[in-house]
């Protein structure tokens, strides 16, 4: 993985100047400096792969019926199995 600094770059080119005019500092210096920046984008949804299948799959084959409402919660579970008796002729 390669090291991007453009949150850095956006703070230093873009916010430093803000910040520095708002607060009337005398120095870029007198700015406080960023530690760290955590952005929370959801990725580890899309990063974990087949992990909703391989439930869906282990489901169907404990219950003999397929279970589509994610997530699978035992309330979710009893609510589709329920519909799936309703619907049976």
């Amino acid at each position: 993985m390669s090291y991007s600094p453009r949150l850095k770059d956006k703070y230093t080119n873009e916010i430093v100047p803000v910040l520095t005019e708002k607060f009337k500092y005398k120095s870029v210096m007198e700015v406080p400096m960023v530690e760290k920046i955590v952005i929370s984008q959801g990725v580890g949804e899309a990063v974990a792969g087949p992990t909703g299948a391989s439930i869906s799959n282990a489901i169907r084959r404990a219950l003999g019926e397929r279970i589509t409402t994610m997530p699978f919660s035992q309330e979710n579970i009893k609510k589709q199995l329920r519909w799936i008796e309703y619907k049976k002729p």
